[in-house]
């Protein structure tokens, strides 16, 4: 699915807009679901991603070993719709900080979770902006490290 916002100042004076969306990633009865990522490989702690780092898939599972269900997520289709950052981390300590988390790498993603973010940027009255990302079920498909099927 594609996941989409629009977003408009309606206003008659510049607005300072960003943008986060969240998912939470529990997958079958795993609330705690990880990560696989291109070039990185499992990730099952806070782990961030910024400018040329981000990958344009990652996938999560209901068990890295013997998976079940298996989600896939495409941050972005074409550069000029990247996100500055994303964030694999758990979701109770970051659902209630909505911005300006800082990842731990230290930390387990327990409750698991992915942020895509769009730091904040001027917006012009009457200036409108799209924000897109995309996330569903993944067909499973094995290479060595990571399991990846591309959609959309």
């Amino acid at each position: 699915m594609e996941i989409k916002y629009t977003i408009t100042n309606v206003g008659e004076v510049e607005k300072p807009v960003g943008l986060r969306i969240m998912l939470d990633t529990m997958l079958g009865g795993n609330d705690a679901a990880p990560f696989r990522v291109p070039q990185y490989g499992s990730i099952t702690m806070e782990t961030e991603f910024v400018g040329e780092e981000i990958p344009q898939f990652w996938q999560a599972f209901d068990n890295l070993s013997n998976p079940s269900v298996i989600a896939q997520g495409r941050f972005y289709k074409s550069a000029d719709n990247k996100p500055d950052r994303v964030q694999f981390t758990n979701w109770n300590r970051v659902y209630n900080n909505s911005w300006g988390y800082s990842v731990n790498p230290s930390y387990s993603n327990g409750d698991s979770a992915v942020s895509v973010i769009w730091d904040e940027t001027v917006f012009q009255p009457n200036e409108s902006r799209e924000y897109f990302t995309y996330y569903g079920l993944s067909e499973f498909t094995e290479d060595n490290c990571l399991c990846i099927r591309s959609f959309g």
